[in-house]
């Protein structure tokens, strides 16, 4: 049996702090999360102006600050390597130096050297997914 598991709840909305309460009574003590950002946050916002909604995140995420392993920044697809190295720069200083990021990136653009210098550098980790070119 797995002790890690990437929950999606979390990116179609903000938890409410007695959500994330109530996971943390219900998980078992070996076991971790991987939690996504909202998609508010993500796709809606794309990165910009997200300063509420971050801290809204955060402010639930922490009941849970020692069960997560990471919380995944999931870009859109049209998220280009400008368009989001710009806005991950400029959300850089709001995330919560509590936890881990990664980064998962959908667009061809990202699929170089200056992308896995930016985000080794600031992020951490970043996930690619295969795309057919």
């Amino acid at each position: 049996m797995f002790d890690f598991v990437e929950f999606d709840s979390s990116f179609y909305r903000i938890p409410n702090a007695l959500m994330v309460k109530n996971w943390c009574k219900r998980n078992p003590n070996h076991f971790r999360f991987t939690a996504k950002f909202p998609k508010v946050i993500t796709h809606d916002k794309r990165l910009k102006d997200v300063e509420k909604e971050l801290e809204l995140f955060f402010s639930s995420m922490v009941y849970l600050e020692d069960e997560i392993l990471t919380l995944l920044i999931q870009l859109p697809p049209s998220m280009g390597i400008v368009e989001g190295m710009n806005g991950l720069r400029d959300i850089l200083t709001e995330l919560d130096k509590r936890f881990r990021y990664a980064v998962k990136v959908r667009d061809s653009s990202w699929f170089q050297d200056l992308a896995y210098s930016f985000l080794q550098i600031t992020i951490c980790a970043w996930s690619g997914v295969n795309l057919q070119i």
